[in-house]
């Protein structure tokens, strides 16, 4: 049952986040003067559709994407209303349209978070969000998503961990004896033992990780939407920085930088709504809103295919008075752009299934 209610919330997150993107793309592209060939929820076979004046309106199998088809957009058009005939100004107020959704309904669930505060989650825990190469953690198979709620020295003295820093002082008082953790892991407990680290010079049991045990401060609701703003820009900076470690350790600029394998797909992104779930209702509002934020984030990187990449030619093209690259060109290279995401999501949802 737990399993059944977690894909039904899944597919109804990821179904609000995608509608909302691609309901920006059509309002602005109808604003625009643009004409919307079809408006399409999910991914191919179509199940049903309707056409509704010069629109039609599909609902596809798939459920974990969508798209906005508008004349013009991958072919060159002189009908008045294609997307090709409009200023570069209006496309890129197209593009940008799917993104902007996704950040309003960011700091629309997070503004409703910090009203409906404090509460204190199911679990009283901490959540592993990274593991050292090499480390103690790594060697007993911690995981990312594991919560750890407690430990049992040596002595048979039992400590649980709310805080971050309640976790890291325990480890640090501890370091070079064989401890025995409880974690959590997919809704069951597990009894991990782990010798610490003796060496001072290195993390005694090497995992970063996050509060989820303490109660969220209360903030007045005319206070909340500033509060939600800045959650919002934090995690942006955070994840911002994070991306950029990655890219500079795939390029071997830097040593200990974060791998593909750090990276959540949509199975790792599924599993830690599981554990969400088991923290309380509530804290679903906070996991929709930072998938939607990262959903807004992914797309807006200058990356072929994605609404950053289009964006980019069109800044360039608004500022030259030029293109950049012929409209056939250009359509080539969000075509390669888009087969080596896919291939990435498959690298990544390898690499999730194997932290299962």
């Amino acid at each position: 049952m737990e399993i059944f209610i977690s894909i039904v919330l899944f597919v109804l997150i990821f179904g609000l986040i995608i509608f909302l993107h691609e309901l920006g793309h059509f309002l602005v592209a109808k604003w625009q003067g643009m004409r919307v060939k079809e408006f399409a929820f999910g991914f191919p076979p179509r199940l049903f559709s309707r056409r509704l004046g010069e629109t039609r309106f599909s609902f596809n199998l798939i459920p974990l994407g969508g798209y906005v088809s508008i004349l013009g957009e991958d072919e060159d058009s002189t009908a008045h209303d294609s997307f090709s005939q409009k200023s570069p100004w209006s496309r890129l107020k197209v593009v940008l349209a799917g993104v902007t959704m996704n950040i309003l309904l960011a700091w629309v669930l997070l503004t409703v978070w910090f009203w409906i505060a404090p509460f204190a989650p199911k679990a009283d825990a901490v959540a592993i969000t990274a593991v050292s190469d090499g480390s103690p953690a790594e060697e007993v198979d911690l995981r990312v998503n594991d919560f750890i709620v407690s430990a049992t020295d040596r002595n048979g003295r039992v400590t649980e961990f709310l805080t971050d820093v309640s976790l890291s002082e325990f480890t640090a008082e501890h370091r070079g004896e064989m401890i025995e953790f409880l974690i959590t892991r997919n809704g069951g407990e597990l009894k991990v033992p782990v010798t610490l680290s003796s060496d001072e010079s290195s993390p005694s049991l090497g995992v970063s990780i996050a509060d989820l045990g303490e109660q969220i401060p209360a903030v007045p609701w005319w206070q909340a939407p500033w509060y939600a703003l800045l959650e919002m820009v934090s995690v942006t900076l955070l994840t911002l920085k994070f991306l950029g470690d990655l890219i500079l350790g795939l390029l071997g600029l830097v040593d200990q930088a974060p791998g593909v394998e750090s990276v959540s797909g949509p199975v790792g992104i599924f599993v830690f709504l599981r554990q969400t779930l088991a923290l309380g209702a509530p804290f679903v509002l906070r996991y929709a809103a930072l998938i939607s934020l990262a959903v807004a984030i992914f797309n807006l990187l200058p990356i072929p295919a994605l609404d950053g990449g289009r964006a980019m030619f069109l800044v360039y093209e608004g500022i030259f008075k030029k293109r950049a690259l012929s409209h056939q060109t250009e359509a080539w290279i969000h075509a390669i752009g888009f087969a080596l995401l896919i291939l990435l999501i498959i690298i990544i949802t390898f690499f999730d299934i194997q932290k299962l």
